[in-house]
């Protein structure tokens, strides 16, 4: 495996709804644009399902359902307070 530069960083940029977020990763291996068909059992935690990418059987990570973990870990809800009012 060849040795990365310390000072360099990979990241994954994601963007839904007009924000983006950047995944720190090991090495990124390829970037292509393809639509996927998902297979296989979504059940397991942290992946869509599988598809053939470029003549390989992949596994596809939810990031959807990373992010949500981690922000549920990092920002847990917080208890409502009850608000009352009344009206005359």
């Amino acid at each position: 495996m060849a040795t990365l530069d310390e000072s360099v960083v990979q990241v994954v940029v994601y963007t839904v709804n007009g924000r983006s977020l950047g995944l720190v990763v090991d090495q990124i291996i390829d970037i292509i644009e393809e639509n996927l068909d998902l297979t296989g059992d979504p059940s397991r935690e942290g992946v869509l399902g599988t598809t053939v990418l470029q003549g390989r059987v992949t596994e596809v990570f939810d990031v959807d359902g990373f992010l949500e973990r981690m922000f549920a870990a990092l920002f847990p809800a917080r208890p409502t307070a009850r608000l009352s009012s009344t009206v005359y």
